[in-house]
């Protein structure tokens, strides 16, 4: 997980908490896919770009899917590049 200028290997809760801490200063307006892969060995990512009250932030998440379960591998919420 990576927000911002946080980033680590957290655990599920931990995870949460962070990202609950973001979007509660960060309220959403809006979010945009740039670009998403096509599914490959049970791999898929999409990047995109959120809108907040405070400004945009370039979104990236890596699912992996293994049989019935989908999980989220990475997440990045990266500052918008200007």
């Amino acid at each position: 997980l990576k927000v911002i200028d946080k980033e680590d290997v957290y655990s599920k809760p931990q995870s949460e908490m962070i990202l609950k801490d973001f979007f509660g200063k960060h309220p959403v307006k809006s979010y945009t896919v740039a670009h998403k892969s096509d599914p490959k060995g049970g791999s898929q990512y999409v990047i995109g770009t959120l809108e907040t009250d405070n400004g945009k932030f370039r979104i990236y998440f890596l699912i992996k899917t293994s049989g019935s379960n989908t999980l989220i591998q990475q997440f990045r919420i990266e500052t918008e590049n200007k």
